[in-house]
């Protein structure tokens, strides 16, 4: 598995966060929020134009919705990744007879993962021995970040100064230059199914058809998906956007940064 900080995605985000602290900015200045602090350049009409030009900016880069700060890529190995050594087909067999309810209720979720696994592979006929064993190698990126789709970061300098400042604010005294941000939750914005190079693909061949592909492929999207999460893939979301965005601001004058939950 790798991790990347996807530093390469932030546009989105810094375009609205742009938009933004210009609308605290000025929004000080005109609706009487308390900063008083505001800069002469807010006034030049030189500044003034750059403004239309960071608005269309942020027209253009809207329809993206995200913000991903991290990914993780695994190469997952179908069924073998999956069927954990901790447990077995007939431990599991045996707490299913005489248990009522769902699967996955009765089920821990490394049992009901390996389960599901091993039933898929005996449905399409791969071998699990350990002297010829079948498998097939998927490679699956999942992205972490933040949904912006529907929120006032969507909406950039569209929504009002009373909007704005339900995710961005100034607090405190005007001296202090102090700004509280409150960003979206951290989730998964991407999982990512890569298609198979067969002119890359250095694994023995096993002959699937489509339906069968996308079957085994759906179930190790979840699972990984899954794995990401419990490995703090959200945690690592948000320090890397708390960090991206903390950074922005603070070049743009403010001194300190408080978020919100």
């Amino acid at each position: 598995m790798k991790v990347r900080t996807a530093i390469a995605i932030v546009v989105p985000l810094l375009a609205v966060t742009a938009a933004l602290v210009l609308g605290v900015v000025i929004g000080a200045g005109r609706f009487g929020t308390g900063f008083s602090l505001i800069p002469s350049w807010v006034r030049d009409p030189v500044r003034t134009r750059r403004t239309v030009v960071s608005a269309g900016l942020l027209a253009e880069v809207r329809d993206m919705y995200t913000f991903n700060t991290v990914e993780y890529v695994y190469r997952a190995v179908f069924p073998f990744d999956f069927l954990h050594a901790d447990t077995s087909i007939e431990l599991i067999l045996s707490r299913l007879r005489g248990a009522s309810g769902r699967i996955e209720d009765v089920l821990t979720p490394r049992e009901y993962e390996h389960w599901r696994a091993w039933n898929l592979a005996r449905t399409h006929r791969f071998s699990v021995s350990t002297d010829r064993p079948d498998f097939v190698v998927i490679t699956i990126t999942v992205r972490g970040g933040f949904d912006l789709a529907g929120t006032v970061w969507d909406r950039g300098i569209a929504a009002g100064p009373d909007e704005v400042a339900t995710v961005i604010r100034t607090i405190g005294e005007p001296r202090d230059r102090a700004v509280a941000v409150q960003l979206p939750r951290a989730t998964v914005t991407d999982v990512i199914i890569e298609d198979v190079d067969t002119a890359r693909y250095r694994f023995p061949d096993f002959a699937l058809q489509p339906a069968a592909w996308r079957e085994i492929a759906g179930f190790v999207a979840d699972a990984v998906r899954e794995r990401t999460i419990a490995e703090g893939l959200l945690l690592v979301a948000e320090a890397n956007g708390r960090e991206f965005v903390g950074g922005m601001l603070q070049t743009a004058g403010f001194d300190r940064v408080q978020f919100i939950e």
